[in-house]
């Protein structure tokens, strides 16, 4: 059974881990393809496609840390804007329901 991690940064951590695996097995492959190409022109090729995988990878790494790290603490950033905007609005209503309380709670004091 796969293990889930519990942190959005555990998985935001996995899913990198599989980026860059998958993009170091890319180059192996392209490395494999360059030394059997046949003139130097072919192998340039080749391993500016392999730098180019490993690249694009670290920045799909990076970008996922970025957005971790723009998102506020307790709020997943997941989802769509439907529900972002659901979740924006039950804040506001709970923030709306401790204020009436607290009036609720100094009107009964005064009576």
């Amino acid at each position: 059974m796969a293990r889930y991690p519990k942190t959005a940064a555990g998985y935001i951590e996995q899913q990198s881990g599989r980026v860059l695996q998958t993009a170091w097995s890319k180059v192996d492959r392209i490395a494999g393809q360059a030394m059997k190409a046949v003139n130097d022109r072919n192998r340039r090729k080749y391993v500016l496609a392999g730098l180019a995988a490993l690249v694009a990878a670290g920045r799909v790494a990076e970008q996922a840390y970025s957005r971790l790290r723009s998102t506020p603490a307790g709020e997943s950033g997941g989802g769509s804007p439907r529900r972002k905007a659901a979740r924006r609005k039950k804040a506001g209503r709970k923030v709306a329901r401790k204020a009436m309380n607290r009036r609720n709670a100094s009107r009964k004091k005064h009576r």
